[in-house]
């Protein structure tokens, strides 16, 4: 990589979210690479990446910024309204509910990666809720409060398919597991090919010509998915978002 790497160190306090009577510190790190200029792009920006909740917070921090240049959120990315609607924010994404063609991958989330799900990952805030809520644990309706709590707009504004396009038409890779349980693949799918077409116009609107426009977008908006893998970040797509970057980088 060529230049500095530095990882940032967040502090997250998902426990507090709910109630005071659970408080938990919760570490994420989110890089921020900056570069020499010699024989890359000069001012083009920051790139950003992270994983899970630092693939999150890079993510958002690229729809809101743009002096960055690139971001590749690994593991991070998610469409949370995909998840209430399709009742796979639980770790076997609700086994036995018919949603036709996704209905196998919902069903083999829990078997296959053998991790919890979104809602699972954070349970003392998803307890305190459902206790809050006289339910004996979390239900849709539960996680759909905690999420309008924890960030208004999480739900909408600024879930995946709305906020994603607003990084068009810089440079954007997401790095996915292909049974991610917390970021279910469909929900990143929805959000990928919406912003596809804001990356189109962006990209005709810089003046790309018609036949070309395609292989543009392509090149700037990636979708990197590793077959058989859950929530946990691999060397694949380590390699994938350094070649990424250098690919954005060079003059």
């Amino acid at each position: 990589m060529y230049g500095t790497l530095c990882t940032v160190w967040t502090y997250s306090l998902p426990e507090m979210m709910w109630g005071a009577l659970h408080a938990r510190f919760v570490f994420c790190n989110t890089s921020v690479i900056c570069w020499d200029t010699g024989n890359l792009k000069t001012n083009a920006g920051a790139l950003l990446s992270g994983t899970s909740l630092g693939g999150m917070h890079s993510w958002l921090a690229a729809a809101l910024d743009e002096r960055i240049y690139a971001a590749a959120p690994m593991i991070g990315l998610q469409g949370f309204k995909w998840a209430l609607d399709n009742n796979a924010w639980q770790s076997t994404g609700g086994r036995g509910f018919e949603l036709s063609k996704e209905s196998n991958y919902k069903n083999m989330l829990h078997d296959a990666c053998g991790q919890r799900g979104r809602a699972e990952s954070i349970p003392l805030v998803f307890d305190s809720a459902a206790a809050d809520f006289g339910r004996e644990k979390a239900d849709t309706e539960v996680v759909r409060e905690v999420w309008n709590r924890i960030l208004p707009g999480l739900l909408d504004a600024w879930d995946a398919p709305f906020s994603l396009p607003a990084c068009a038409p810089r440079p954007f890779l997401i790095a996915s597991g292909a049974v991610d349980p917390r970021c279910p693949l469909p929900g990143v799918l929805e959000a990928y090919e919406l912003a596809k077409s804001a990356y189109l116009e962006q990209v005709q609107a810089q003046g790309v010509p018609e036949e070309d426009a395609a292989a543009e977008v392509a090149k700037r908006l990636q979708l990197y998915v590793e077959e058989g893998v859950g929530h946990k970040p691999t060397q694949g797509m380590d390699r994938a978002i350094a070649d990424f970057f250098d690919q954005h980088l060079r003059a």
